[in-house]
C-alpha cells in the first residue's frame, strides 16, 4: 500500500450515523398533522447539518399529513417558504416536538423501568 493511505478494507461505517428510532417515528405518527389536524406520518425537518441523501435524526421532524407533507415538498417551495407561509419558525417548531418526544418517551421509560422494579418486590 503506498505510503500515507489508509487501508479501509473491513472497516464498517454506517450510512446515517443520526438517532434512528421506531419508537419516535411511530410517536409522530400517533400525532396530528402540525398544520391541519389530520392524520399525520413523520416527516423530517432537520435542525442539524447533514449529508446528501440522508434523513436526519428522527427526533427533529414534524407530523405532517400526506397533504401536507407533499405541499412541504412541492417543487420551489423551499423550508423557510413553506413555513412562513404558515407563520411558523421551523426551529421552533422542530424544538418543540423534540422536548416533548423527550420528555414522554424518558418518562414513559422511568415510569416501566418502576413499574417492572415494584413487580419484582412482590
Amino acid at each position: 500500500m503506498a505510503k500515507n493511505k489508509v487501508d479501509w478494507t473491513g472497516f464498517a461505517c454506517p450510512k446515517n450515523p443520526f438517532y434512528r428510532s421506531a419508537a419516535c417515528r411511530a410517536w409522530f405518527r400517533d400525532l396530528p398533522c402540525h398544520l391541519c389536524g389530520a392524520k399525520a406520518e413523520h416527516h423530517h425537518e432537520t435542525l442539524s447539518g447533514k449529508g446528501t441523501a440522508l434523513k436526519g435524526p428522527d427526533d427533529e421532524a414534524v407530523p405532517l399529513c400526506p397533504e401536507c407533507h407533499s405541499l412541504r415538498h412541492a417543487p420551489g417551495m423551499g423550508r423557510e417558504t413553506f413555513w412562513e407561509t404558515y407563520g411558523e419558525d421551523w426551529r421552533e417548531v422542530v424544538g418543540e416536538y423534540k422536548r416533548r418526544w423527550w420528555l414522554e418517551s424518558t418518562a414513559n421509560r422511568i415510569d416501566h423501568q418502576h413499574r417492572g422494579n415494584a413487580n419484582d418486590e412482590r
